[in-house]
């Protein structure tokens, strides 16, 4: 109907806050979203959801934290910012959170959390896998890569502050996005 009519998905989407979408490229009916309280999939293009990933914080993880954070309060309490799949392995998912990088080898089954050791600032705006199975990871103070069980920083030289997205092309090429404007690597 060429866009013309569109559904609000079921009772477990419809009144939560939708962050970000990816789809399984093989199996089109696995769809997974982010949201302010959780990742969520769906085995059947949608029919129904369950929740793969708990996206709250608890009230001790909130009063344990070192650090009092001013960012953290009732209304803002999730931890998830983006989610990506693994394109050369469907079963590999990352989720980019306010306290690093977790990923499930399962589709969701289970989570968790790759080492900070490198990071210079834990909260992960975004994340990109290249074709041979390279994770970056962009925060608001720099780039990074993940190799070796630590994330070696690739930005030194990028003049930028809040770097919202990175993206790779197919000549293995890094996109940065930030205030400033667009950075390629």
């Amino acid at each position: 109907d060429k866009a013309r009519s569109w559904s609000k998905q079921s009772a477990e989407l419809a009144n939560i806050r939708i962050l970000d979408i990816a789809l399984d490229s093989k199996e089109p009916e696995i769809i997974y979203v982010t949201s302010n309280i959780g990742v969520f999939k769906t085995n059947n293009a949608g029919l129904a959801w369950g929740k793969i990933f708990d996206g709250k914080r608890t009230e001790d993880d909130i009063v344990s934290q070192e650090e009092p954070d001013d960012s953290v309060n009732a209304e803002n309490t999730s931890i998830i910012r983006r989610l990506i799949i693994n394109h050369n392995n469907l079963n590999h998912l990352y989720l980019a959170t306010r306290e690093g990088v977790y990923q499930t080898p399962n589709k969701g089954l289970t989570w968790s959390r790759l080492p900070g050791y490198g990071l210079l600032d834990k909260d992960i705006a975004a994340l990109a896998v290249s074709k041979d199975s390279i994770l970056y990871a962009a925060t608001k103070r720099g780039v990074f890569r993940f190799q070796d069980d630590r994330w070696i920083e690739l930005s030194q030289r990028v003049v930028a502050q809040n770097i919202s997205s990175i993206a790779l092309d197919d000549f293995g090429n890094l996109y940065v996005a930030a205030l400033e404007g667009l950075f390629k690597k």
